[in-house]
Order: C-alpha cells, then sequence, then structure tokens
C-alpha cells in the first residue's frame, strides 16, 4: 500500500513537473514569437520613415537647384533659411507635445551635439556640391546604403543580413540604370560636385549613426 502511495506521489511530482517544462516552453514560444513581430513591425516603420525622409530630401534637393538657376542665392542664405523654418516647425512639434529642448540627459548630449554639427556641416557640402554638378550623381552617392552600412558596422558594430545587402544592390543598380548618372561627366566641376557628395554623405552617416547611438 505505501509503495502504491509512493508511486502515485512519484508520478503526480513528474507530471507536475512537465506540466511546468510545457508551460515554460509555450511562454518562451509566445515572448519570441512576439519579439519577432515587434521587430519586423518596427523594421517596417523604419522603411517608410526612411522612404519619407528620402522623398523630403530630394525634393529639397531640386529646389535648391531651382534656385541657383533663378537667382543669385548664396549657400549660407539657403542654410539660413532651412535652419529657420526646421527650427519654427521643430518648435511647433515640442510645443505640442510637451517637450522642452532643453530637458536632455547627460549621457546623450555628446550624440546629439554631433548630429547638430554634423547636420550643418553635411547640407551646407551637400548644397555646395548642387552648385558643381547634376542632382542626379549626389543622390547615387548621398543615398548610398553601402556607405552606410560599412560606417555602421566600424563605428558602432551594427550588422546586415544577407537580404539587406541584397536589396541595397538591387536599388543601387536600378537607380544607376535609370539615371546613368555618370555618362555625362563635365570635367573640374563634376569631380568637385562628387567630392563634396562622397565628403557630405561621410558626414551625414556620422549625424544618422550618432542618433542611432542615442537610440540604443
Amino acid at each position: 500500500m505505501v509503495e502504491e502511495n509512493n508511486e502515485s506521489r512519484a508520478n503526480s511530482v513528474s507530471s507536475f513537473e512537465s506540466q511546468m517544462q510545457e508551460d515554460s516552453s509555450a511562454r518562451v514560444e509566445k515572448k519570441t514569437s512576439e519579439s519577432q513581430e515587434k521587430k519586423g513591425k518596427s523594421t517596417l516603420k523604419g522603411l517608410i520613415y526612411g522612404f519619407g525622409a528620402a522623398t523630403c530630401y530630394g525634393l529639397l534637393l531640386c529646389a535648391v537647384k531651382e534656385l541657383y538657376m533663378i537667382s543669385s542665392v548664396t549657400v549660407f542664405e539657403i542654410l539660413y533659411l532651412r535652419s529657420l523654418i526646421a527650427m519654427i516647425l521643430v518648435s511647433f512639434i515640442l510645443y505640442g507635445l510637451k517637450v522642452s529642448p532643453f530637458n536632455i540627459k547627460r549621457h546623450v548630449a555628446l550624440c546629439l551635439s554631433i548630429r547638430c554639427v554634423t547636420g550643418f556641416l553635411g547640407f551646407a557640402t551637400e548644397f555646395f556640391a548642387v552648385k558643381f554638378t547634376e542632382l542626379s550623381k549626389i543622390v547615387i552617392i548621398l543615398y548610398n546604403p553601402f556607405l552606410t552600412s560599412l560606417m555602421s558596422f566600424l563605428i558602432i558594430g551594427e550588422r546586415v543580413n544577407r537580404q539587406d545587402l541584397l536589396a541595397f544592390f538591387l536599388g543601387v543598380v536600378g537607380i544607376a540604370l535609370l539615371t546613368d548618372p555618370f555618362s555625362n561627366m563635365k570635367g573640374v566641376n563634376d569631380l568637385i560636385g562628387l567630392g563634396l557628395a562622397v565628403l557630405s554623405a561621410i558626414i551625414f552617416n556620422l549625424g544618422f549613426i550618432a542618433l542611432r547611438k542615442v537610440k540604443s
């Protein structure tokens, strides 16, 4: 009788442990699934924001090129107007969100300062590049994802998978085939413009990496 009770208790304990293991496995699988779903939504949101940013930058370059063609405006006048408009818009957004622009945590102040400086220098060199060469050539360099991926990997160790690299490659090749930007080089001016575009891309990427560092 005692042996039967002991065996029954052992079976009960074993059954309880099995149930606990199954529940634990189910919770782990659920958390993993939720984490993957959240990561997928975050990636999609990032792609949408990136597309919107690229569109706005493209329109900005077109506007700058048009200003050079119809007026004698200087690069620094354009930078002033852009900064003034951006400051007004950001002020309204921060006021609506009830966020103080002076309430900055000390450990992110350096990264935000780097972003501000690189933003100014990046736009300055970009606008100078627009004066010397065509927009299609500048866009190919500025929005080259391989440079961004390389710098992100070297500075903060961010990695990309093969699917991302393939998508980057196809995107760049597709744009190059559609625009054929380097078929009509115009001598020294084009070389200066391309050099400034490369410098602008490097500066901008440093700023983007600084923002990525703040988020992490």
